[in-house]
């Protein structure tokens, strides 16, 4: 499995570690921030509503996944980030988490600034530098498939804030362009994520799609694939992103999430229903992955008919 190379140097709680610089820690004027975290659970609050101005933000999803949202043409548009990939947003746009929670997951991300009027990137002649925003303000696919120069790119950068040797801003405008440059090539490029994934891989995600209501094992998942336990385990985590054992818990939360709004099923019954050996474990997964219990979550996705605005006064 792919992870997040970096030291933290905020460590938030338990299940929560940062590393980031900004301001006066920053080698770049342009670079506002950047950073990495790691959330070994899910943090409530912790992707409320935002708006940069002026400033382009990227993250770099390398464990997990997340759930952000947009605004754009005044609706809120949802995309959900997946291990490997690339999500943008531009300067000015309202952005956020799905709920404002971040699921658990190992990300990369900076803030940026174009350089204004005729300036020009440091490092960059002027035509580079015009050609270069010019690429950046035109990028339609908002999420796209990352690549190991892009991870490399922000593991670079953050070694030399970290370490501080001779010649680390030289070493960083360096990075940060190439940076900027793949990024740029990345997101016009067609996704080849389904590639990524081998057939064996592709028919154990399959197989498990199907018999998530049955109680099985990695094992099990493994002789599908006809792979040995070890093997499969390895490669599961490389190409999907996650461990076996977390896709299949993490898939049977997005599935009990239909149940509990489009049902009046009891919790119990959906646990049961989806492979989970209790209600009790169901709602320690379920809070794992969303920051929430099973009712909570039930609660805040469903209006009541004494909130709904198209009832009516009865008359007297």
């Amino acid at each position: 499995m792919k992870t997040l190379n970096f030291t933290p140097n905020r460590i938030l709680s338990q299940h929560h570690r940062q590393e980031i610089y900004e301001g006066r820690t920053s080698l770049l004027p342009q670079l506002v921030i950047l950073g990495a975290q790691q959330f070994l659970a899910a943090l409530p609050g912790s992707l409320r509503a935002d708006r940069h101005c002026g400033e382009f933000e990227i993250h770099l999803v390398v464990q997990g996944s997340a759930d952000f949202w947009v605004e754009e043409d005044g609706f809120r548009t949802p995309y959900q980030v997946r291990a490997g990939q690339v999500i943008i947003t531009f300067p000015d746009e309202q952005h956020g988490g799905t709920n404002a929670v971040q699921e658990p997951s190992s990300l990369y991300w900076l803030r940026f600034r174009l350089p204004s009027g005729a300036r020009s990137f440091s490092g960059l002649s002027s035509p580079e530098t015009k050609e270069l925003k010019a690429d950046l303000q035109a990028i339609e696919r908002r999420v796209f498939q990352s690549t190991p120069e892009i991870a490399a790119c922000f593991s670079g950068l953050l070694v030399e804030h970290r370490d501080g040797q001779p010649h680390c801003s030289v070493v960083a405008r360096s990075l940060f362009n190439q940076l900027l440059v793949r990024v740029v090539r990345s997101a016009n490029q067609e996704d080849t994520a389904d590639e990524d994934v081998s057939p064996r891989i592709r028919k154990a995600l399959q197989w498990i799609n199907q018999h998530l209501h049955e109680s099985i094992s990695v094992n099990e998942i493994a002789n599908q694939a006809g792979l040995h336990s070890s093997r499969f385990r390895r490669l599961f985590a490389d190409q999907v992103g996650y461990s076996p054992s977390d896709y299949l818990a993490r898939t049977r939360i997005e599935r009990s999430k239909t149940h509990l709004l489009d049902s009046d099923n009891s919790i119990t019954y959906i646990a049961h229903a989806l492979g989970f050996s209790s209600s009790q474990y169901f709602s320690t997964v379920f809070r794992k992955v969303t920051g929430m219990s099973p009712k909570e979550y039930r609660c805040l996705h469903t209006t009541s008919s004494e909130d709904d605005p198209t009832d009516e006064p009865k008359g007297d």
